[in-house]
C-alpha cells in the first residue's frame, strides 16, 4: 500500500511496498519508482488511475506494468481510492497493489495462442473456400501483412525444371523491383537460400544484417524483413517473404506461426496444383471427346456425301491423315483371301501395290487379329515384316487398323509417324470406330456403284427406245419414266415423277384412265391428247399391272406411244380415197359416157370428133393425176432419189418457153423472164426443178385473165439460189393460202378452172427434198407471187420444211 499526494510524491508506505520498490521510496515521485520514468504515465500517453482519481475523485481500478528493484518487469493489479479532508478535497490517494504478474503473462500467453489460433483458422478459411491459386494466396499474404503489420510482401513459386523462385504474388512494392528482383535463382540471394535450405531467415534489419551480404534487398529501403519455405509434403514448393520500412524483431512465437503458415501455403499449393492438374487432365478429357465428336460428326457426314468409291476413300483417307497428325497414311484393300492391294496412299510412296497374306506383316496381322496392332518402334521389332519404304524415309511408329464390316475385314488402314507416338485404350478404340465407319460407308459406296451400274443399264436400255414407259405405285404415285415419257408428254422427269397419275393423263384423257383399270389388274389402253411444240399430238397409252410371285399387285406399268403420225395417215389414207374416187370420178363419167353415145352412134361428124377430143382430154387428165400421186407416193415413202447435176438455167428458161409458148399465146400472156448473170456451182435435180417451175407457171397461166402478166425471177442470194414466179392473175384468198399445197385441195377456183389439186403439193416435196422452202404471198384481184427458197449447199435428201 502506498499513499500519495497531488504532486504524485509518495507520502508513506506499508513494508510489502517497501521490499519490492525500496525502502527509500517515501518523498520519491511514484512514476520514478514504479515505472523508471521521468514524468507521469499519463503525459507518456498511458491511462494513469492517479489522474484520473485526483480529477474525479471517484475509486478507479487498473492494471500497470511496473519494475521492482531488480528491474523486471511485473503487472501490479492496482484500486486506487481518494483521501479527502474536511471541505471533502481530494488531498490523497491510497493506492493498494497486488502483483498479478503470472495471471497477465498466462493472459498474455493465451492471447497469444488465441490470435495464432485465429490466424491460422483464417488462412485455413482463405485456403478452403477456393482452389484458385491467384485468390488464395492474394488473401493469405494479405492476411500476414495485416496480422504483423508488416508494409508489404510477396510469395514466390518454384519452378523446378528450370531451378528458378518466381515473384508470382506481391504487395507493398512497384512492379518494376518485381521485374528486377522477381526472378531469383535457387541458392542465390535470401530466397533462393531459404528455399534450397528450407530454412525460414528473420532479420530486424536487413540493410545490416551481416548474415546477408549479397541482397537486393540490402539498398532497397526495407528493414524488418521474413522468408520463409512454403512446404509441401516431401519438399519446399516456394517462400514467403514479409517486410517493413522500419526495424522489426520478429519473436519466436511469431517465427513458430510462420513456419506453420508456410506449411498450410505449400499443402495448399499441392491441393491447387493437384486440382489445376485433375482440372487440366478432365478438360484435355473432355476437349479430346469434343474434337473426337466433332470428328465423327464431319467424317460421317463428308463420308455420306461421297459416292463414288475412289474419291470416299481418298476423303475419308486424308480426314484421318489429319486427325491422327500422321507422316504417312495407306489404305489396302482386300481382294480376296490372300491378297491386299494399295488403293490409297498419302505421305509415303509404298514402292509395292499388293501384300501377300503369307508374310506376316502388321497389316496381314491386324486383319487375322482383328484388332489394332501398334508398333512404337519398327526398328527394334524384328517378328513382323515392314515394307521397305517405311524404313528407308526414317518412320518410326505405326498403327495398322482393320477395316472390318461386320465380322468381315475389308481393308487396312496404316498410320505411320516419324517420332515415336503411343496409342492409349480410349485413342485406339476411337480409331477403331473410325476404321469401322470407313469400311461400312466404302462398302456403301461399292454397293452405291453397282446399283448405279445396273440401273444406269437398265435405263439406257429404256431411254433407247422410242416408246414411253411410266411405273406407278399402287397409290397412284408416278414412280419413274424414261426419256421418251418426256419428250412424248413434253414435261421433265423431275416434274413428272411424284405426281398422281391422274394429274398426268386424266386431264387429257375422255372417259376413264387406263391406269386406273390396271392397277385394278387389268390390261387396259386409251388414248390422250397433248398439245406440244404447237400442235396436238395423240398419244396412245397401254396400262398393264405389275404382279408379283404371289399375285400381288403393286403398280402398273404404261407402254406410250405417238400415234399422231399414224392417224394422219389413216386420216390421209381415207381422205385420198375419198379425194380420188371424186376426183376420178368426173372424168371417168365423161369418158364413159361419150363413149357410150359413140358406140350407139348417137353422134356423128363433126360433134363425134368433139367428143373423142374431150375423152383424149380427159384421159391425159386421169394420166396426169395418176403420175403426180405416183410421184408423191415415192416421196412420202421415202423411195423418191434425187439426181443431183450442176443446174443450167439457161437451158432450163429456154424449156419453160417452148413448153408454154401457146398457153402463153392463146391467153395473150406477156411472159418475163428476170436471170441476172450466172449461177454457177449449183446442184439439184434438173428435171424435178424443172416440174416445179413448169407447174409454178402453169398455174399463174390457169388463173389469169387474158393480158395478164407473169415473171420468172432466179437470183442467187447468200448461198440460196431463189426462184419467184409472180403474175397478176385472179389471187389466193386469204383463207385458202394455209390450205394450198395440201393434196386435191383446189380453193375456190376449182369450179372455174380444171385441174388436180396435186401440183403445187408435189411442188412442195420436191423443194424439201431439196432442203429448200416454199412462200406465197397473194391477193385477190393483184395476183400471186410464189418464191422457192434453195440452198447451194447439196442437201442430203430430207425436207425441212416450208415458211
Amino acid at each position: 500500500i502506498i499513499i500519495i499526494d497531488r504532486d504524485y510524491n509518495i507520502v508513506n508506505a506499508n513494508l510489502k511496498a517497501k521490499e519490492k520498490f525500496g525502502r527509500a521510496l517515501i518523498n520519491k515521485k511514484c512514476f520514478d519508482v514504479t515505472h523508471r520514468g521521468m514524468k507521469p504515465c499519463w503525459m507518456e500517453g498511458e491511462e494513469c488511475p492517479l489522474s484520473a482519481v485526483f480529477s474525479k475523485g471517484e475509486v478507479l481500478h487498473a492494471i500497470h506494468e511496473h519494475y521492482d528493484l531488480k528491474d523486471n518487469k511485473c503487472y501490479e493489479e492496482i484500486y486506487a481510492s481518494p483521501i479527502r479532508d474536511r471541505e471533502g478535497n481530494v488531498i490523497y490517494i491510497l493506492e493498494l497493489m497486488r502483483d498479478v504478474t503470472q495471471r497477465v503473462m498466462n493472459e498474455t500467453q493465451l492471447k497469444k495462442r488465441n490470435q495464432e489460433l485465429t490466424l491460422l483458422n483464417s488462412l485455413a478459411s482463405i485456403i478452403s473456400r477456393s482452389l484458385k491459386s491467384e485468390e488464395v494466396f492474394s488473401k493469405v499474404l494479405d492476411k500476414l501483412i495485416e496480422t504483423f503489420d508488416m508494409d508489404g510482401g510477396g510469395i514466390f513459386i518454384l519452378d523446378e525444371n528450370k531451378k528458378l523462385l518466381e515473384c508470382s504474388f506481391h504487395r507493398g512494392i512497384s512492379e518494376q523491383f518485381v521485374r528486377e528482383a522477381g526472378t531469383v535463382r535457387l541458392g542465390e540471394d535470401i530466397p533462393g537460400r531459404v528455399a534450397l535450405t528450407g530454412e525460414g531467415i528473420t532479420t530486424s534489419d536487413v540493410s545490416q544484417d551481416d548474415r546477408v551480404q549479397r541482397t537486393v534487398l540490402k539498398h532497397s529501403g526495407i528493414k524488418g524483413y521474413c522468408c520463409f519455405p512454403i512446404r509441401g509434403k516431401e519438399k519446399v514448393v516456394g517462400v514467403f517473404c514479409l517486410f517493413k520500412f522500419s526495424e522489426h524483431y520478429f519473436t519466436e512465437d511469431e517465427e513458430r506461426i510462420l513456419n506453420s503458415v508456410g506449411e498450410m501455403a505449400g499443402l495448399a499449393l499441392e491441393n491447387i496444383r493437384l486440382y489445376e492438374g485433375m482440372r487440366e487432365m478432365f478438360k484435355t478429357h473432355q476437349d479430346r471427346r469434343q474434337r473426337e465428336k466433332e470428328f465423327l460428326l464431319s467424317f460421317t457426314s463428308k463420308l455420306a456425301s461421297v459416292e463414288d468409291s475412289n474419291a470416299l476413300i481418298k476423303e475419308g483417307a486424308d480426314l484421318i491423315y489429319s486427325f491422327t497428325r500422321a507422316d504417312a497414311i495407306m489404305f489396302w484393300e482386300r481382294v480376296d483371301d490372300e491378297t491386299l492391294s494399295i488403293r490409297y496412299s498419302k505421305g509415303i510412296f509404298p514402292g509395292v501395290s499388293n501384300l501377300s497374306f503369307h508374310v506376316t506383316c502388321p497389316e496381314v496381322y491386324a486383319i487375322e487379329m482383328k484388332k489394332p496392332i501398334h508398333i512404337y518402334d519398327i526398328t527394334e521389332y524384328e517378328r513382323l515384316y515392314f515394307i521397305d519404304a517405311l524404313k528407308m524415309e526414317g518412320f518410326r511408329s505405326l498403327l495398322s487398323l482393320p477395316v472390318m464390316v461386320g465380322d468381315r475385314a475389308v481393308g487396312v488402314i496404316t498410320i505411320a509417324n516419324r517420332l515415336h507416338i503411343k496409342y492409349d485404350e480410349d485413342e485406339l478404340h476411337f480409331l477403331r470406330i473410325v476404321a469401322d465407319i470407313f469400311g461400312m460407308a466404302s462398302e456403301r459406296s461399292y454397293l452405291y456403284e453397282n446399283r448405279i451400274r445396273e440401273k444406269g443399264l437398265a435405263e439406257a436400255i429404256l431411254n433407247t427406245i422410242s416408246e414411253g414407259v411410266c411405273t406407278v405405285s399402287t397409290t397412284g404415285r408416278v414412280i419413274s419414266v424414261n426419256r421418251s415419257v418426256e419428250r412424248l408428254l413434253g414435261q421433265n422427269a423431275p416434274s413428272l415423277v411424284g405426281q398422281h397419275y391422274q394429274d398426268v393423263f386424266s386431264r387429257f384423257s375422255e372417259g376413264q384412265c387406263p391406269v386406273t383399270s390396271a392397277l385394278k389388274g387389268k390390261e387396259a389402253e386409251g388414248e390422250i391428247r397433248v398439245f406440244r411444240e404447237g400442235q396436238t399430238h395423240t398419244i396412245k397409252i397401254q396400262s398393264l399391272p405389275l404382279i408379283d410371285p404371289s399375285g400381288r399387285i403393286y403398280g402398273a406399268v404404261q407402254v406410250l406411244r405417238d400415234v399422231t403420225r399414224e392417224k394422219e395417215i389413216e386420216r390421209m389414207r381415207t381422205d385420198l380415197i375419198r379425194s380420188v374416187s371424186h376426183e376420178f370420178r368426173t372424168p371417168l363419167s365423161a369418158i364413159v359416157g361419150l363413149t357410150e353415145m359413140l358406140i350407139d352412134k348417137e353422134v356423128e361428124g363433126e360433134r363425134a370428133e368433139q367428143y373423142l377430143q374431150t375423152i383424149y382430154d380427159e384421159g391425159l387428165r386421169l394420166s396426169e393425176m395418176v403420175s403426180d400421186l405416183l410421184n408423191i407416193s415415192k416421196i412420202e415413202s421415202g423411195k423418191e432419189q434425187l439426181i443431183y447435176t450442176e443446174v443450167d438455167f439457161d437451158d432450163l428458161i429456154g424449156k419453160v418457153k417452148e413448153l408454154f409458148q401457146v398457153p402463153l399465146r392463146k391467153k395473150d400472156i406477156e411472159f418475163k423472164v428476170d436471170y441476172r448473170g450466172k449461177i454457177k456451182d449449183f446442184w439439184a435435180d434438173s428435171d424435178r426443178l424443172l416440174q416445179v417451175i413448169a407447174n409454178l407457171v402453169d398455174n399463174s397461166i390457169k388463173y389469169s385473165d387474158r393480158g395478164a402478166k407473169i415473171e420468172l425471177r432466179i437470183r442467187p442470194h447468200e448461198g440460196y439460189v431463189i426462184i419467184e414466179v409472180a403474175d397478176t392473175g385472179w389471187g389466193i384468198p386469204e383463207t385458202d393460202i394455209p390450205h394450198i399445197g395440201e393434196s386435191f385441195y383446189r380453193g375456190r377456183y376449182a369450179t372455174r378452172t380444171k385441174g388436180t389439186g396435186l401440183g403445187l403439193s408435189l411442188c412442195r416435196k420436191i423443194i424439201q427434198l431439196h432442203g429448200g422452202t416454199v412462200n406465197i404471198k397473194s391477193k385477190v384481184g393483184k395476183g400471186t407471187t410464189v418464191t422457192v427458197l434453195l440452198p447451194k449447199e447439196r442437201h442430203n435428201g430430207k425436207g425441212n420444211g416450208d415458211r
